[in-house]
């Protein structure tokens, strides 16, 4: 049974450290991986990616997006709300702390995946999706705007795309202009919800009278 054996940090920097993790092999042999670790507390929960689901009295739902520079690929891109749980946060108030940030809405119901693994061919991180609800008609929601920490580099733009089986074609159409590349869990997320349209699995997110 293959297992790691070891952990070596070989570069250390701000919030991640590059290492190489000795491992053994299916036939018993002795390796070397190289690895990033966030410099977070080991198992715990380190991200949290939002799922919003806007709400209008007699519109049907759409999905909330936001597009953001991303230095290491030198682009914008376009993503679910996501980001970094902040010391001793459950991932329910980080899913509402990261909506409000990226995005300015507040959200009311929610729901909530498994612990999940991001990059694990690379990286240690683990994270949880967190489906949530918001209410468009509410006050608190009227005109919101990002409220974000533009000198740490977080500056959004907020999109709202029909909630439907067409939601892969749109995001397709919007990576084909050159402005935005389109982030790989938001894409299979989309794919999810045509393909369940698709086999009939479930009917689209009908419009919800608030």
């Amino acid at each position: 049974m293959p297992k790691q054996i070891g952990v070596e940090i070989v570069a250390e920097g701000r919030w991640l450290n590059f290492a190489k993790a000795k491992w053994v092999n299916a036939l018993g042999e002795t390796r070397e991986w190289e690895m990033i670790q966030r410099k977070m507390p080991r198992g715990g929960l380190n991200v949290v990616e939002v799922v919003p689901i806007l709400r209008l009295r007699g519109q049907p739902p759409q999905i909330v997006l936001v597009s953001q520079y991303r230095v290491p690929v030198d682009h914008e891109t376009l993503e679910l709300p996501a980001g970094l749980v902040d010391g001793e946060q459950t991932a329910e108030q980080t899913a509402r702390r990261e909506l409000w940030e990226e995005t300015g809405y507040t959200c009311g119901a929610m729901t909530l995946s498994p612990m999940l693994t991001l990059n694990p061919a690379i990286a240690e991180t683990t994270s949880k999706m967190v489906t949530v609800e918001i209410d468009g008609d509410h006050p608190d929601n009227e005109d919101p705007h990002p409220h974000n920490a533009v000198a740490e580099g977080e500056r959004t733009t907020v999109h709202l795309l029909p909630l439907d089986q067409h939601l892969p074609q749109r995001l397709q159409e919007m990576g084909a202009s050159g402005e935005l590349l389109i982030e790989a869990r938001l894409y299979a997320f989309a794919q999810g919800i045509a393909l369940a349209h698709t086999l009939g699995i479930a009917a689209p997110v009908a419009p919800h009278s608030l």
